[in-house]
């Protein structure tokens, strides 16, 4: 039960019979405002008051029980209409009522005031930070913050600064069930447009953003799996050094861009903006992400995606499973996503899985590990590669066991301060084709982006691993033809943006 459910409230304008209870109510709070706002205390300042509040751009109600007492008091001042259609709101309960639900259920019937009957798109309410009720009962009633200005506003003759926060119609009909509807989950065929579509949205997310703080946008998704029906929104995921310190930036940023951010998200691993979402847009059209990099949001998305990339069959699951969902949730977004949960986290844990075996990482590599590994890719290539020549600083061995510890593949790695090399990555003849190399490489280049490399490289010959580096993200950058026994060498590379992502 909630502590209104017995009560009965209700707002009306001030008439001149309510001063001896009005300013009964305020001097009683005197003390309980201070120092955040001067309420009428005198005869005079009840009738200046009551005088300014008859003006066609003022408006004042009372908030009052079933008793009739006053509970609190909300102003709207200095209305403007032409284009601008805003006011400014201004408030003060009264301390015999405080924590009793009164303020919050006054502030949503003078919200309809506002939006329904006064016809306003815009409402702002000034408060100062330490004012920190004040500031929980706008926010939990759909208001957000739009900065902070010192020195704004005369309080007890002194200047003092204030947070902004403010709605919007679009904000306050947003949970309506009418704009919900048009916010409904529509599965559609894949458009090949959509990866160009990410590339420009991601072009502009880097051209607002600081590059110093940002260190990798990705598409993710079903738009960015090839063939995949989808929702046709695009789905983009950025890795920052600091959530803390990009949210002030981002906000502002992405809504130039036409984002809205989502302020009342529970995970604080996440921010989350969405462009297009009715009632702020006809229909949503992207999404942006911002993690930071050692979230496992971050590099579940893009597992997830490429997982589904590498195996057509689960992708043609994921699809059935989200076209039968889409048609049971098409006006319940929550619900569709929380079903497709379990789907999502058991494709997470096949791509993640090294079944019976283990992973060793050992950066005081031992000869025994480098000569496991050598002697691996020398009969996987029958003999062609010998050993390299040790000519990074350091280098570490990455081994894959089973429960008696026999190596069944491994990765011999250096690095120095600006890159890994991949010198080996041999995977047991009885394992092939089942994603541990893939699975190896990933755990290298994680490793790689935790020592602060900003590269990681590798080399191979045309008849070996050139298709199995392209497919994981790197990119070709040269060859030399008849290096050995007539056989092409190929060089390749990832960046430090892409070793992340893995």
């Amino acid at each position: 039960m909630t502590i209104l459910e017995k009560k009965t409230v209700f707002i009306r304008e001030p008439t001149l019979e309510d001063e001896k209870m009005f300013l009964s109510a305020m001097q009683r709070s005197q003390s309980f405002h201070s120092p955040w706002v001067k309420s009428p205390q005198t005869p005079q300042e009840f009738s200046d008051y009551f005088e300014r509040y008859q003006q066609a751009n003022q408006k004042s109600f009372l908030v009052i029980n079933k008793s009739d007492a006053i509970t609190g008091v909300f102003n709207i001042s200095e209305i403007v209409r032409g284009a601008f259609q805003n006011a400014y709101l201004g408030f003060y309960a009264v301390v015999d009522y405080v924590g009793q639900g009164y303020m919050s259920a006054g502030l949503k019937l003078v919200l309809q005031k506002i939006f329904k009957e006064l016809n306003l798109h815009r409402i702002e309410a000034n408060i100062q930070s330490e004012n920190t009720d004040s500031i929980y009962l706008v926010k939990n009633n759909g208001f957000r913050n739009e900065g902070y200005s010192p020195r704004y506003l005369k309080i007890n003759n002194e200047w003092r600064g204030h947070e902004h926060w403010a709605m919007t119609v679009e904000d306050y009909v947003r949970n309506d069930p009418e704009v919900l509807k048009n916010d409904h989950v529509d599965i559609v065929p894949y458009n090949s447009e959509w990866p160009g579509m990410a590339s420009t949205e991601i072009n502009k997310l880097r051209a607002i953003l600081p590059s110093k703080k940002v260190i990798d946008i990705q598409h993710v998704g079903s738009t960015a799996i090839p063939g995949a029906s989808a929702k046709p929104i695009i789905d983009i995921q950025i890795a920052v050094n600091s959530l803390e310190e990009i949210k002030a930036i981002a906000i502002s940023a992405l809504q130039k861009l036409g984002y809205e951010y989502w302020d009342e998200n529970p995970d604080s691993e996440r921010m989350f903006f969405v462009k297009g979402m009715p009632p702020f847009g006809e229909k949503r059209t992207h999404h942006v992400h911002i993690f930071e990099p050692s979230s496992k949001h971050w590099r579940g998305k893009i597992i997830f995606r490429d997982y589904l990339i590498s195996n057509p069959d689960v992708l043609r699951d994921y699809e059935k499973l989200k076209i039968a969902l889409a048609q049971q949730h098409t006006y319940d977004r929550e619900q569709y996503t929380d079903a497709k949960a379990k789907f999502v986290k058991e494709v997470l844990k096949k791509a993640n899985d090294f079944g019976p075996y283990k992973i060793t990482i050992n950066h005081d590599v031992r000869d025994a590990d480098e000569k496991i590994i050598h002697e691996g890719m020398l009969v996987f290539t029958e003999g062609v590669l010998g050993d390299k020549e040790k000519w990074f600083e350091k280098s570490f061995s990455i081994l894959l066991k089973d429960e008696a510890d026999k190596v069944h593949g491994g990765i011999l790695a250096k690095f120095d301060s600006e890159s890994m090399y991949i010198d080996s990555l041999w995977v047991d003849e009885s394992l092939r084709f089942q994603g541990f190399g893939t699975k190896l490489l990933k755990v290298a280049e994680s490793e790689a982006y935790k020592l602060g490399c900003r590269y990681l490289t590798v080399d191979t010959y045309s008849f070996q691993a050139e298709g199995f580096y392209l497919k994981n993200g790197y990119e070709r950058l040269g060859e030399i033809k008849n290096y050995y026994l007539h056989h092409t060498k190929i060089f390749l590379r990832k960046n430090i943006e892409s070793l992340i992502s893995q």
